[in-house]
């Protein structure tokens, strides 16, 4: 996923694109994006474990991060299965862990995203499923929907 980006108040007229992200005065791209992420994957009730937002700095324009295991919501768990191509997954606690790459290119933020589902019974810890068991791509897609969600927010006057 690539969005382009510029910084606010920067160049002549100001008017904001549909798909553009936008760098307030004082803070960097790099972060900016980290942000949105981390507010992104907060549906997922997953959080940012690497890299720390708050230690990116302007030189940081291409990292690889990383995310807890979220617990999944019956809700997003019914939603999946509505539309998935493989079986149901049922009768276990579902989360999903993101992981992937930012990459600052050319006024333009990159986004690699992938999805990883773990699951769990009652007193157990989260075990990784195989691959082949579910579709990573709905998560992946669903995190990416709201990731541009939040990158199109930067753009309202604060």
């Amino acid at each position: 996923m690539s969005v382009p980006y510029r910084s606010g108040g920067a160049g002549f007229g100001g008017s904001a694109h549909s798909d553009m992200a936008i760098v307030p005065p004082g803070k960097h791209a790099t972060f900016v994006a980290a942000q949105c992420l981390q507010g992104a994957m907060q549906v997922f009730n997953a959080q940012m474990l690497q890299p720390d937002v708050l230690a990116l700095t302007e030189r940081d324009s291409d990292v690889r991060w990383q995310s807890d295991v979220g617990l999944l919501s019956a809700d997003q768990m019914r939603r999946y299965n509505a539309r998935a191509t493989h079986p149901p997954l049922r009768d276990r606690l579902f989360g999903v862990r993101f992981s992937g790459r930012l990459k600052i290119i050319d006024n333009e933020l990159r986004f690699s995203i992938q999805a990883r589902l773990s699951g769990r019974g009652t007193g157990e810890g989260w075990q990784e499923l195989d691959e082949k068991d579910y579709d990573g791509a709905f998560f992946t897609l669903a995190l990416a929907e709201r990731l541009k969600e939040r990158l199109r927010a930067t753009q309202e006057p604060k």
